[in-house]
This record gives structure tokens, sequence and C-alpha cells, in this order.
């Protein structure tokens, strides 16, 4: 070979070699190394004569990089060895007494015997039966509920439930770590106060006794270490006692919570603390206490803290929502104002009144207030043909119009108020409000003007479409709505003028079946009755006409 058919000879050798020998080469491993490097030289455009030589000298040069010291490894092995306890179990040995505590060793002792190896296709078995429970359960407790509101009851109620899975494997993941009461710290109240509250008590219930079956498949290789019975029973505690309170709004009965999932609550656990005989003396028992009070603090403060949010999702009456309709310098209110003002007064006065009527009688005294803000907002559509917008000696337009025509456009106060507050997308509530606030009254004033031009003259022509009042809200609104106009046109108002009015319109309503579909008593009736009179004697009363002297003439 000349010079340079060697120099790329040796080139494509040293390559090659370089490639094998920056690995590691074990005896047994030669042969596949030689075979890697012969494939290698076949892509490097040698010839036939370069090849074979080439062969030759990766044969002779590549050789094994990683031998073993048999020598050195038994005596690592046997040092090994040495160092390790030496784990005897003899036959019909105890190794953990029922009662007793387990502790690390017999923990080894039970991994050593494989004891602790649970077949994972048998856990995996029972948490799908137990998913088929909980749906079915699920399933019949919904049916209870609209159609139309099961779907949004289940994502609630999964996407709860999904975080509640979540929160237990990651307190499985850190108490293996070597803290074993941290299963504790799991906040169980949270997700059956929330469904308390948005759905209904017995669902609440159904996941209360879920969370402690999840429990056991979370925490289903530790059961006995960082999760045993007691810290079931505490799950399964808190749970029930969060639907111990009424079904009202979270924030408005904080105190009620406070009392039944913390106070009840821990009494209930060093109750049972105290009849297993545990030691107040030793630092893990107050351990134990602490986890659980934070635990049990942690899911009330959750549930108060996030009810706001949710109900922005899942409500269209949270108070958030409210609070942004109840301020004057909302579009509509603003426009209420200054094209209908005497309606505004009116809807102002009426909502005082009849929030603190339905104050009385427990019912939801912010949403009535905001809803008789805009009740009758469908007056702006033609705001001159209602009394309370007519300025002082303006002629009334229904003078030159037929009692059916000015029946027609009170009528359509109403609808219009209606088809307002959907194009706005205001809250059901509010629109409902809007619909049933007259429900289906007989328009009197036009009525009688048309019975006596005409004795044919038919009554429901001039009844309010409705519907009746369907909520306790709606009827006191009902009420209150009537009782304010009618007393606002008194000359001279008296308590006892406006204590008998009143009662009369009451009683009209009653007779009249405005209430039938109205969840409200007649005691109900007796105490916004007299919340009415409180309210409208302190607000239009007669003052004292203040004498005037003679001027000297």
């Amino acid at each position: 070979m000349d010079k340079d058919a060697r120099t790329a000879l040796f080139t494509a050798v040293t390559s090659v070699l370089t490639t094998q020998l920056t690995g590691k080469i074990a005896p047994d491993g030669v042969t596949s190394a030689k075979a890697a490097a012969g494939t290698a030289l076949d892509s490097m455009g040698l010839t036939s004569a370069q090849r074979k030589l080439a062969a030759q000298l990766i044969d002779q040069t590549l050789i094994p990089n990683e031998l073993v010291d048999a020598t050195q490894t038994e005596a690592k092995q046997a040092a090994a060895a040495a160092g390790v306890n030496p784990v005897q179990i003899l036959q019909g040995q105890v190794i953990v007494q029922e009662g007793h505590l387990v502790d690390s060793t017999a923990m080894h002792q039970l991994a050593v015997l494989g004891l602790t190896k649970r077949a994972r296709p048998t856990a995996v078995i029972g948490l799908i039966l137990l998913l088929v429970i909980q749906a079915v359960a699920l399933g019949v407790l919904l049916r209870d509920y609209p159609v139309t509101s099961c779907l949004r009851h289940t994502v609630l109620y999964g996407a709860l439930l999904l975080v509640m899975l979540g929160l237990m494997i990651g307190l499985r993941v850190i108490a293996r770590a070597g803290q074993p009461n941290l299963t504790l710290l799991l906040p169980v109240a949270v997700m059956p106060l929330l469904l308390r509250t948005f759905i209904g008590r017995r669902i609440a219930l159904l996941s209360a006794v879920m969370i402690t079956f999840f429990a056991y498949f979370a925490f289903y290789s530790t059961t006995g270490s960082i999760f045993s019975a007691g810290t079931a029973l505490t799950y399964l505690t808190t749970g029930l006692l969060a639907v111990m309170i009424a079904n009202e709004r979270l924030n408005d009965v904080f105190g009620r919570v406070a009392f039944w999932v913390l106070g009840i609550n821990l009494a209930l656990t060093l109750s049972l603390m105290l009849q297993q005989g545990v030691d107040f003396t030793r630092a893990a028992t107050w351990q134990t206490i602490g986890f659980t009070v934070v635990g049990q603090l942690l899911g009330y403060i959750l549930a108060i803290g996030l009810t706001p949010y949710l109900e922005m999702l899942w409500r269209d009456d949270s108070i958030f929502t409210l609070n942004r309709l109840s301020n004057p310098n909302d579009p509509l209110l603003r426009q209420l104002l200054e094209e209908a003002p005497g309606t505004y007064h009116h809807s102002m006065m009426v909502a005082n009144l009849a929030a603190n009527a339905v104050a009385a009688v427990g019912g939801r005294q912010m949403l009535t207030r905001v809803a008789c803000y805009y009740h009758d907002v469908g007056k702006l559509t033609r705001p001159l043909y209602f009394t309370e917008n007519m300025p002082a000696g303006f002629v009334s337009p229904h003078n030159a119009l037929t009692p059916a025509q000015s029946a027609e456009i009170i009528f359509a106060h109403v609808t219009d108020g209606v088809k307002m507050l959907r194009k706005r997308r205001m809250p059901q509530f509010i629109i409902d409000i809007c619909a049933q606030h007259h429900g289906t009254t007989l328009m009197q004033y036009f009525y009688v003007t048309a019975k006596k031009a005409d004795p044919l003259t038919r009554e429901e022509d001039y009844r309010y479409p409705g519907p009746k009042p369907q909520t306790l809200e709606a009827a006191v609104v009902n009420i209150a709505d009537t009782c304010e106009a009618a007393v606002r046109s008194m000359p001279h108002p008296t308590p006892d003028g406006i204590q008998s009015f009143v009662h009369k319109i009451i009683n009209e309503r009653l007779v009249d079946g405005q209430f039938d579909e109205a969840p409200i008593t007649v005691a109900q009736l007796r105490v916004v009755e007299h919340s009415l009179n409180d309210g409208l004697a302190s607000t239009f009363y007669n003052r004292i006409e203040y004498p005037k002297l003679e001027e000297d003439k």
C-alpha cells in the first residue's frame, strides 16, 4: 500500500476502535463488539485489501475493558451481609397481636412474609363495585330533582369527589414518608357541606358515606399503619355532622356550622380516644388531636370560603350578583330613575316593605329586595300611562282610550318587563318575581268602568295573565306592591286606615286564590301583615300642619 492508502486504513480503524472502546466491553461481550466494528467498517469505503487488513487489526486490538475482581466482589458481599440484622420468624410466632400498635419492626416482618402485598385486581373489583353502588344511589336521589338540574348536580358531585380522592392520594404519599397521622388532615367536611348547600341533604349524606369507603381504597395498602378504623370513623362522623345544619346559605349560618363540624365533632373524637384508653402524656396523642382539629378546621374554612365562588358558577342569585344588581348605577335602574322616577321610587319602597316582611317569615331577604328593584321595569315602555309618573296637572292619556285598551297597556308592563329582564340575562328569580307580582288579580278600576258601559263585560278579560305567585317571596311582593301603591294614593293615611286596608287586601287575595300555588301559610300571612302595617305606617304619616300668621293688611 502506498502512503495515502495506509493513512486511510489506519484512520478508519482508529475511528471504529475509539467508538467501541468508549463503552464498556465485558469478556463475554467482545464478540458482539467485533461484529459491530465490522459493520462500521463496511461503510468506510475501503478496498478489499484495506478491509481485510482492518479486520485483522481490530481482531488483535479490540479487547475487554471491564473486568470483575472475584475476590473483591466476594469480600464486599460478605461485608454487606454482616451489616444486615437477621430476621428470624419462627413457626407459630405471633407477629402482631390484635389491638396492639403496629411498629416498623412488625411491618418489616409482615413484608418479609409477603403479608402486606395485596392482590391489586381484588382492590380494583371492589372499587368498581363501589362506583356502581354510588352511581345507582345518586341516580335514585336525583330523580327528585328537575331534569334540567340533574346534569349540573352530577358534575358538582363528581368534581368534588375527584378533588377529595386527589387529596387522599396526596396525603398517602406524604404520610408513607413517616408521618401516619397526616391522614387526619383531610378536609372531609368540604364535600358534604357544599353539597348540602347547592343540592340537598340526602346527597350530602351519600357523599359522607362514600368518602369513607373511598378512603379504604385510596389507602388500600396502608390500612393498619397510616389509615386505621379510627381515622375512618372520624371521616364518617365529620361528614354526617356536616349535614345536621338546615339547608341555608353557609355564610349565613357559619356559627351553627362551627358548632356541629368543629365543636361536636371534636368532642366525639376526644370521647373515642378516652374509650380506647389513650395515654394523654404522650406527644403522639396530642399530635393526633392537633391534626384532627386542623383537618376539621380546614374543611370548615374551605367550605365557607368556596361558597360565594361556587354560587357564581352554580346559581344566578349569588351574593356577588345581587350586590352588583343592587347598585343604583346599574343601567336599567338608572334608566328607570331618569324616565320613570315615580316607578323608581315606588320600587324602592316596595323593596323595603317586602324585604322586611320576607325576613320576618324566614324568606330570602336580599333576593326579594333586588327583585323588587326590577319588578316594574316594564313600565319603561310607556311610563306616562302609569299614575306615579304623571306630572302635576298632566291629563291622563287613558282618558282618550277605552277601558279595554287601557287594560291592555297596563297588562303589558308585566310581559314587557319579563322580555327586558331576559334580554339582560337577569337571574331567573328576578324574572319570576316580575311575572308573578300581580298574579291573576283583577284590574278592578278598568273592569268596573267597562262593566258600567257594557254589562256583558267578562271578568276574565280584565285579569292579569299570571302566573300566580309560586314562592313565598313572590306572594309577599304581590301584597306589598298593591299596598304601597294604594296607601300612597290615600288622601290622609292613618295607622288604623292602613291596617284596615292591608288586612282587606290580604284577605281578598287569599279568597281569590292568589296564594294557592305559593308555599305560604295563613300564620305567615299574618306576620307579613303586621310587618307591612309597621312599614307603611312609619312611611306614610300625617305631618303636623303648622299654623300661619296672618299678614297685616
